[in-house]
């Protein structure tokens, strides 16, 4: 863990919700008009909370949350879709089959364009076109299926009209997969990477690049308190302010807090 990291990690006020940006632009924090932009006091039941913290990442972000507290991971949205299932090389199979399967059943004019060895070792790859009118657009899909022992992550993209202001081309998109492909690794649950990347589920990409839109949602539950909760949404926006999200559970954070005084 880096300095960097931790000093955007202190607790703040009764932010449950101190967030880091890994390795990456300094962050600055926009909340929402309900969620307590201002610091309020700490009760005595908080303090005795937040006397053992620990750090978790979702997205690109670090949060400080009490040692108790267990991260529920969201929704989130790579440049590229990613999607884990469980299983070795054999349930790997199964899926490439059963996705090629619902991609022809949904229109019978799909087209399987290649489907064969991944850009990496122990990973498989289907580029398909999903109608005609995909095919005339050139918008090619991709699955690359990579395995790390009995997780698989999926990574989808697609051949978009223009990428970064450029006109995208099966090479570019092929190329995004082959660097996605070698960038992904499990994560262990309670693991912060020491590097730029983005953290989902069990999984990490390294990754510094910055080049596309990423959001990441995650919600946090504790056990000494089973009726409240609190979720949050981030989308880092490098170059401008990077946007926050925070809800507790019934549209005041504040009010959420008074619960626990």
């Amino acid at each position: 863990m880096t300095d960097t990291l931790r000093k955007y990690a202190r607790p703040h006020g009764v932010a449950i919700l101190i967030l880091a940006l890994l390795q990456a632009c300094t962050p600055s924090y926009s909340y929402k008009e309900d969620a307590v932009p201002e610091t309020v006091k700490l009760s005595g039941r908080l303090q005795t909370l937040f006397a053992k913290t620990k750090l978790v990442c979702f997205g690109r972000y670090a949060l400080e949350v009490p040692l108790e507290a267990q991260l529920i991971m969201g929704p989130v949205w790579f440049p590229a879709d990613v999607n884990v299932i469980n299983g070795g090389l054999e349930a790997v199979k199964l899926r490439v089959l059963d996705d090629i399967k619902k991609i022809k059943l949904e229109d019978q004019e799909a087209e399987i364009t290649y489907n064969g060895k991944g850009p990496v070792e122990a990973s498989w790859q289907i580029r398909y076109y999903g109608d005609v009118y995909d095919k005339q657009r050139g918008s090619l899909s991709f699955n690359t299926y990579v395995n790390k022992g009995d997780v698989t992550f999926i990574i989808m993209d697609i051949v978009s009209r223009k990428t970064e202001g450029k006109r995208d081309t099966e090479e570019a998109a092929t190329s995004r997969q082959a660097q996605l492909a070698k960038n992904v690794r499990l994560r262990m649950s309670e693991e912060v990477p020491d590097e730029d990347g983005f953290c989902f589920g069990n999984g990490f990409i390294s990754d510094k690049s910055y080049s596309g839109q990423e959001t990441a949602s995650a919600g946090i539950y504790l056990p000494s308190f089973p009726d409240v909760t609190f979720s949050v949404t981030v989308q880092p926006l490098c170059g401008k302010r990077d946007r926050i999200t925070v809800e507790g559970p019934e549209q005041n954070l504040k009010h959420a807090m008074a619960l626990l005084a």
